[in-house]
């Protein structure tokens, strides 16, 4: 249900400009640095007690030089941290990441609308591989949201990002 609500606000917040707004454009500025608020779901294999707990995660990309049109390609190196997921147990989990993102921009929706992919590799607690696919939304040449779902080794991942580019 926390998921549920989590990715509906942050849904509703991309939404917020006017559907006509005209187009940021890619940012002068490669680098970008951002937080993250996410619900990680432990997906046990061995249980339908599916336990979650609240996140936060601090991160930095870089973007690449590009020549597909309206595609953005970042590298992005990151840190997660969760709440424990039982009570009075050491059952947190802390990682480091690195990911390579694309978002490919949708005009036909919004000018600042984008979709949005990305596979990594998380070397933490929650080490393996990583995918996930969301959406992003460009507020200003510098400021932007995402809303992801991420799918890794023993967690599903419902997040929301505040990213800054300078």
């Amino acid at each position: 249900m926390k998921s549920l609500i989590l990715t509906t606000g942050l849904v509703a917040a991309c939404f917020t400009q006017p559907l006509l707004a005209t187009p940021m454009g890619t940012p002068s500025l490669p680098w970008q640095a951002g937080i993250n608020l996410g619900q990680h779901v432990f997906d046990s294999p061995f249980s339908s007690d599916n336990r979650s707990a609240t996140g936060f995660g601090l991160f930095v990309g870089y973007e690449l030089e590009n020549a597909i049109n309206d595609v953005r390609s970042t590298v992005e190196v990151g840190y997660t941290q969760t709440d424990d997921f039982y009570r009075d147990s050491d059952t947190d989990i802390t990682s480091f990441w690195v990911a390579g993102v694309l978002q490919k921009r949708l005009p036909e929706l919004n000018p600042n609308f984008y979709v949005v992919g990305r596979f990594g590799l998380d070397l933490g607690d929650d080490d393996g591989l990583l995918m996930g696919f969301g959406v992003a939304m460009q507020h200003q040449a510098n400021i932007a949201t995402r809303a992801e779902f991420i799918n890794k080794d023993t967690t599903k991942v419902y997040q929301l990002s505040l990213l800054f580019s300078f």
